[in-house]
């Protein structure tokens, strides 16, 4: 046994010695020191010209991959006065030393590329995937249709208790022709159902599949036969055969919540979609054509409950959106939703808009409440899951709203939204460097979305980077155009006062100003102008201002944005959040 260990240690002095010779080691911290270089200068480059961060990690790629490369070339050649040549013959002992070397590279590179190459995501077994159903009838106007059927298959069998992949995520790969398993490692999902419909004689014929994604495999298909106005029911039906395929055990409420329809009316549900459709444009414009077809519906079934709840989400959009004073009836948003809860009390996302409306008008405990009520119901709502993040954001503790957001996003992973606001959650809790780390994977998502480049430019004021803030600013509005993004301004007032260009920053109140002659500008966007120009009684004017006009950004930004802080101590903003009754203590 001992001349094995004399063999070993020599072996190993051996090969340490010809990696001295050979310059290996020098030529490997040379290059590592090289590539950290590379990947400093290109992240900050990337980040001033708003370039997607798949790049930053394909430029660590190749720089993983070439660093075998350079270690085998100092290993073969050397460079000396002489110019490049072979470097000399080793002793006898060099085929052991050559394969330990070899070893040692190939083992090095293979961790190096197990950290920076990304795997797919793990497949969850209590999860399903419900695809928007493709239009094969040839005929546009029926796409309502087809979505309006996915939707209801998704929240049927969220009815059941089954978790149920997000509509923004598995809508957003509508033909693009993937895969079963390229679907499901997507999203995360280990069953998928797919769904299509097409004409045929007289009706349309909805063929339906459930697929076991780690298997590859067909569990379930069947074909259903219905005439246009019929083809609401095969929700329920479709709902209903997926726990038996994915072998789950529904409970007893989960079976009624399903049997509780909303309407046998087929007129109403056709209405309904109708409206469905123009909701998720997620415009003013948009709410407004839904909410014409949500009434149309409710005069064929005045007890049609999630068209009262859908009229309610859709008046609180339009004021979100439009950001004016009364510009919708708070009595009648109110008189919706308690009467669609009268009619189903069971309905986590009527609780979750109903809680949307109590944080609106500032109620802060009903609010709370009516969220826990939904995640009571269904601790998976994502809508409930995400909108408890938005309590927490403007209530506080802001440390309470991450566990919410990461659990939306784990169920709506392609969600731009839902990813931009666990960067906004980081931001609001002062996390700024782990803000832009999760930006770049929301740009990834999206990169043509404007949001999380709005969200950046913040976080880089708050770091007092003025210059990249500018960029990521008018990298937002761009994407926002031909619209005006108004709302927008502010941010690049700020960048330029933060630069000292104060005539910009200036020509964009003046811009402002005007604009307010002949429509609504919020009092919070001249409040952000004037902070960045450091006139604290014009923020605080307006600050108060921003809360008697009812924005329902002004308790959170008044209560913990970064723009603030300079006044949050004055007795006028003491007095604001007293009248709000929100706390500043325990708020980060």
């Amino acid at each position: 046994m001992t001349g094995y260990y004399e063999v070993e240690v020599i072996s190993v002095v051996s090969l340490l010695n010809e990696l001295k010779k050979r310059k290996v080691v020098q030529v490997g911290l040379v290059y590592l020191a090289s590539a950290w270089f590379i990947v400093e200068v290109s992240s900050v480059v990337l980040d001033i010209f708003a370039v997607q961060g798949w790049i930053s990690r394909l430029i660590v790629l190749i720089l993983a991959l070439g660093f075998p490369v350079a270690l085998i070339l100092s290993w073969i050649f050397d460079l000396s006065i002489d110019g490049i040549r072979r470097t000399d013959p080793t002793s006898t002992s060099g085929k052991l030393i050559i394969s330990s070397a070899v070893v040692i590279m190939l083992v090095g590179t293979a961790g190096v590329l197990g950290y920076v190459v990304p795997r797919g995501a793990e497949l969850d077994q209590n999860v399903v995937a419900v695809m928007a159903c493709d239009n094969w009838t040839g005929d546009a106007e029926l796409e309502y249709v087809t979505d309006g059927l996915a939707e209801d298959i998704m929240h049927a069998v969220q009815r059941l208790g089954i978790q149920v992949i997000g509509r923004s995520s598995t809508f957003s790969l509508k033909y693009k022709n993937l895969d079963i398993p390229t679907i499901a490692q997507t999203l995360g999902a280990a069953y998928v159902l797919t769904c299509s419909v097409r004409r045929i004689p007289q009706s349309l014929r909805i063929s339906a599949q459930l697929s076991d994604a780690s298997a590859n495999k067909a569990l379930w298909t069947e074909d259903f036969d219905r005439e246009p106005d019929r083809v609401f029911d095969v929700a329920r039906i479709i709902a209903a055969e997926i726990p038996k395929r994915m072998q789950i055990i529904t409970s007893d409420e989960g079976q009624a919540r399903l049997a509780n329809y909303e309407t046998a009316d087929p007129d109403a549900v056709d209405l309904y979609w109708r409206g469905r459709h123009f909701q998720n444009q997620l415009t003013a414009a948009g709410g407004r054509k839904a909410i014409e077809y949500f009434r149309q519906a409710l005069e064929i079934d005045p007890n049609y409950a999630v068209a009262h709840a859908s009229i309610a989400d859709s008046l609180i959009m339009i004021k979100q959106f439009e950001q004016i004073p009364d510009a919708v009836s708070a009595a009648e948003v109110e008189a919706h939703l308690e009467k669609a809860l009268e009619l189903n009390s069971e309905s986590a996302d009527i609780w979750a808009t109903y809680g949307v409306f109590m944080l609106d008008t500032q109620r802060w405990e009903q609010s709370l409440d009516a969220f826990q009520r939904a995640l009571d119901i269904d601790p998976n709502n994502i809508s409930a899951n995400t909108w408890m993040m938005s309590y927490y954001q403007t209530v506080g503790p802001a440390s309470r709203q991450i566990p919410y957001i990461q659990n939306a996003i784990r169920l709506d992973p392609l969600n731009s939204f839902a990813s931009a606001g666990k960067i906004f959650a980081l931001l609001m809790m002062r996390e700024y460097e782990n803000a832009l780390r999760a930006s770049e994977a929301t740009i990834d998502l999206d990169p043509t979305f404007w949001l999380p480049y709005w969200v950046r430019a913040i976080t880089y004021d708050a770091m007092g980077d003025y210059n990249r803030m500018l960029v990521e600013i008018d990298k937002a509005i761009d994407l926002r155009s031909p619209d005006e993004p108004s709302d927008l301004w502010p941010y690049q007032a700020r960048a330029y006062a933060g630069l000292g260009r104060i005539n910009e920053a200036n020509a964009i109140l003046a811009k402002l100003k005007e604009r307010s002659r002949e429509q609504y500008v919020p009092a919070m966007d001249f409040a952000l102008i004037y902070a960045a120009l450091g006139d604290e009684e014009q923020v605080l004017t307006h600050l108060e201002k921003a809360v008697d006009d009812g924005d329902w950004r002004a308790p959170g930004q008044i209560l913990g944005s970064f723009e603030f802080d300079s006044v949050r101590d004055t007795p006028r903003v003491r007095a604001l959040l007293d009248r709000l009754g929100l706390r500043i203590e325990g708020y980060l």
